[in-house]
């Protein structure tokens, strides 16, 4: 009778201590509780058209804010803020393509005077404790501040720009850039060294395997790798690219926001363009994707 009530503590005890070292990771936020974040992407796209090989580096800058307006039970409304945009294209072939820098507007150049307008929209989004993004608003607005910056008269100019502004800038494309900061974490309860995934959509899908490395005082060591993959497809282009990537996270284990990020990939594919005779080109792509907090404070 003893050895049987002993074995029961035994197993009870033992069963306590693997539940009490579970433990689950999520954003843990307050009202008006504000973050700022440095953003970098060194990009080089590398295309082989009919045995001549083109080169595209592309060098994406930002800080952006992100300041929470109100928290739900299940969920955190917030604002995001551009306040600096920094975009750098150069190809081994043509030369600049595009240089624009929102810390010195050139009032004579189109480019500059479009995205001027990212520093002057203040957009909002809802987030569920874990990162995934519910909705993302505003973007109407910055779209169409974009358009009439550029100072065009022709409606049919306006509406093709519209058109593009919203693949790279409406709500859709929002949601899935900014996801791949946030959309770390899962409701399942994690062991010591256990894994989790999570999946990115969109015309960049990921689905990241995730692992708790280690605690150290008020900061947690996260790495993952994934799948990734990239596919377009209009009236003129079509693109598949498929890879793998890395990351490396420092998070706040007091409010689940990361200190830093860093995240490499590498994909290859194809890209075609359309036509009587489609033209078919080998494309890679290969990318390293820092986030750094200015201010990770609540």
């Amino acid at each position: 009778m003893f050895k049987n009530v002993l074995k029961t503590l035994v197993l009870f005890i033992s069963f306590q201590s693997l539940v009490f070292s579970q433990q689950t990771i999520k954003y843990n936020l307050k009202p008006n509780d504000s973050f700022i974040f440095h953003q970098k992407v060194e990009q080089t796209i590398t295309q082989d058209i009919e045995g001549t090989s083109h080169t595209v580096d592309n060098s994406i800058e930002g800080v952006f804010v992100l300041k929470v307006k109100k928290v739900t039970d299940s969920s955190f409304i917030m604002s995001f803020a551009y306040k600096k945009f920094v975009v750098d294209s150069k190809s081994n072939l043509y030369g600049d393509i595009i240089h624009v820098n929102t810390d010195s507007i050139n009032a004579k150049d189109p480019q500059s005077k479009v995205f001027s307008a990212l520093t002057r929209s203040t957009l909002s989004f809802e987030m569920n404790k874990y990162g995934k993004i519910i909705k993302f608003q505003g973007t109407e607005t910055l779209i169409q501040d974009m358009i009439d910056n550029a100072g065009f008269e022709n409606d049919y100019t306006k509406a093709v720009m519209a058109e593009y502004m919203e693949k790279e800038f409406g709500n859709e494309k929002m949601t899935n850039s900014l996801q791949q900061m946030t959309l770390i974490y899962s409701k399942k309860p994690l062991s010591p060294n256990g894994t989790w995934t999570t999946q990115l959509q969109g015309d960049f899908k990921a689905q990241n395997t995730w692992k708790l490395k280690n605690t150290e005082n008020s900061k947690l060591n996260i790495n993952g790798t994934g799948e990734v993959s990239m596919a377009s497809d209009d009236e003129t282009y079509k693109l598949t690219l498929k890879g793998s990537s890395t990351t490396a996270l420092n998070v706040n284990k007091n409010n689940g926001m990361i200190n830093t990020m860093e995240v490499v990939s590498n994909m290859e594919g194809v890209s075609i363009v359309k036509g009587p005779e489609p033209i078919k080109i080998p494309m890679k792509i290969s990318s390293l994707t820092t986030y750094k907090a200015l201010k990770n404070v609540q």
